[in-house]
């Protein structure tokens, strides 16, 4: 229990000092900085000062004994230095105690603004006509619903989150497997609306919808002069260049690479012919090159990705692009068939690149 004696008032005002009568603040208060508050001995002989209503201290007290603590001595409240307290005649420092004595304060005494707690120095204020133990009234309800209601309402908030979390989810997954067909699903395929049979290679694959249109390729076009007729594309940018735009495409024909080379070296050859003439400025990195069987028929597969590094400062809307060039021998010694696709990667469905190699077969 704290013993009586003036305190800093704790009720916000810096400028005065507080009778607290050894149970709870009482009315009386003192001017910081007034005259010095009676000693010990001073205190044991005439008790708080007139009219202040505080308990007389007790003479002798033995701090260890039964009953009220012995009063403390918080020094010259006005003076400098560190606050002395008495509890057997000696002076200490504050933060020390005495044999049996309880712990001092160390925030409290002049010059420190004690950590009130719930009653006397060192502790939060006391209401007035509040004693120790006793629960502090709030002057207010606090705003807002109460402790019961917001507890009744979290079941039906972390519900709520869940049925959303779920809903996204859904329509999340639904975008993804390209239910609602079209979107810019990057992962998804575009959707097959017939087939493309190319009589002249003698193979066929699928005619995709979702923005790719059939084309007709002419013999004396850069691609016609590699032996490819016909095939489809798709537009990824309107206006790329001079008004033509760039195009996701695949194409289809006969390899005009008449050697006894493999189809290995007849893959490589004949995009190391197209590379220059079909993409703007860029680097090279092959993906894979391994033999591949298409029907039955023995095959090729080279995939490489090319880069544009100067993409960004032309504004253009994609900055790579896969391709693959698939060769296939037709036996009974005709020349070999080719397939050539290639998707950048501002084209909305990116697995149009499998879909066509892995649905590739010899008519």
């Amino acid at each position: 229990m704290t013993p009586a004696g003036w305190y800093r008032d704790p009720f916000g005002d810096p400028g005065l000092l507080r009778w607290w009568d050894g149970y709870q603040w009482t009315q009386n208060t003192h001017p910081l900085g007034g005259d010095p508050q009676p000693s010990w001995d001073d205190a044991s002989s005439a008790g708080p000062p007139p009219g202040t209503g505080g308990p007389a201290p007790q003479e002798d007290a033995d701090p260890g004994a039964a009953g009220p603590p012995a009063t403390r001595a918080w020094g010259d409240l006005g003076a400098g230095g560190p606050a002395t307290q008495a509890w057997d005649g000696t002076a200490r420092t504050w933060g020390e105690t005495g044999q049996g004595a309880p712990a001092a304060w160390p925030e409290a005494g002049p010059g420190a603004a004690p950590a009130w707690s719930e009653t006397g120095p060192g502790a939060a204020p006391a209401w007035p006509g509040t004693g120790p133990g006793q629960a502090v009234p709030s002057a207010w309800p606090p705003p807002g619903p109460s402790a019961a209601e917001s507890r009744n309402r979290l079941p039906l908030l972390i519900g709520g989150g869940a049925a959303v979390v779920i809903i996204i989810t859904v329509v999340a997954i639904l975008f993804a497997t390209n239910v609602f067909g079209g979107g810019n699903d990057k992962s998804g395929r575009s959707p097959v609306v017939a087939t493309l049979t190319d009589s002249q290679a003698g193979i066929s694959y699928p005619r995709l919808g979702g923005g790719w249109r059939a084309e007709t390729v002419t013999a004396t076009s850069v691609i016609g002069k590699l032996g490819f007729d016909e095939g489809e594309t798709a537009a990824v940018m309107a206006n790329f260049q001079n008004g033509q735009p760039y195009v996701a495409s695949a194409y289809s024909g006969v390899s005009t690479d008449t050697t006894s080379a493999s189809l290995e070296a007849k893959a490589k050859a004949l995009f190391v012919t197209l590379e220059p003439s079909a993409y703007p400025a860029h680097t090279r990195q092959d993906l894979s090159s391994a033999a591949q069987s298409v029907g039955g028929h023995e095959g090729w597969l080279l995939k490489v990705r090319l880069t544009f590094p100067q993409a960004k400062s032309q504004g253009w809307n994609f900055r790579s692009e896969t391709a693959a060039i698939m060769i296939v021998d037709r036996g009974n010694g005709q020349a070999p068939a080719e397939f050539y696709v290639s998707i950048p990667d501002s084209h909305k469905h990116q697995g149009d690149l499998d879909l066509l190699l892995t649905s590739l077969k010899v008519s």
